[in-house]
């Protein structure tokens, strides 16, 4: 246990830095991925192996979303600003619509729960409804940050979709 918190040591410590690269984006991947794991451990082997999958991919944007944005931060080139922008927005679309997903996936689920583990099924539903509604946040304040304008019918879609997931309470 002592590796772990070392680790989480370590990250908190960047994190705090003020000329870190982490943010808010890297704190939404890892979130995700806190999420998914509590809800491998809850769920069928099956559904478990696929968020497992999820999480791997996820997993590697919790340091590339930093990495990403000290860039466009540093970026004098319009183009490449815009084009690493959008790798961003790639990132938060993904968290956001694979969170929707799992959501909607495990609602079913939520009946077969024992009663000993509903507190970490909903923790979990909750912190992947915690990273859509982040992740949406995430590209508004990009976009008007960098005055990157582009059609807003793609959050309009995810925040209809974050507003059908009522069930999730904590």
């Amino acid at each position: 246990m002592k590796k772990y918190l070392k680790n989480f040591s370590d990250f908190f410590n960047l994190l705090a830095e003020k000329k870190s690269f982490l943010g808010g984006g890297s704190l939404l991947a890892l979130n995700f991925c806190l999420a998914v794991a509590l809800l491998e451990k809850i769920l069928n082997t099956k559904l478990a192996e696929e968020l497992k999958k999820k999480r791997g991919k996820a997993y590697r944007f919790i340091s590339l979303d930093g990495e990403i944005f000290f860039k466009l931060l540093k970026e004098k080139n319009r183009e490449k600003k815009l084009d690493l922008l959008d790798k961003l927005e790639k990132i938060s679309f993904y968290l956001a619509d694979t969170s929707c997903k799992i959501l909607k996936r495990i609602e079913k689920e939520r009946k077969n729960i024992k009663k000993t583990i509903k507190v970490d099924f909903y923790l979990g539903a909750y912190l992947l409804k915690m990273v859509m509604k982040g992740s949406i946040k995430n590209i508004r304040i990009n976009r008007k940050m960098f005055l990157f304008k582009k059609k807003k019918k793609d959050l309009m879609e995810l925040e209809k979709k974050l507003k059908e997931l009522r069930w999730v309470k904590f």
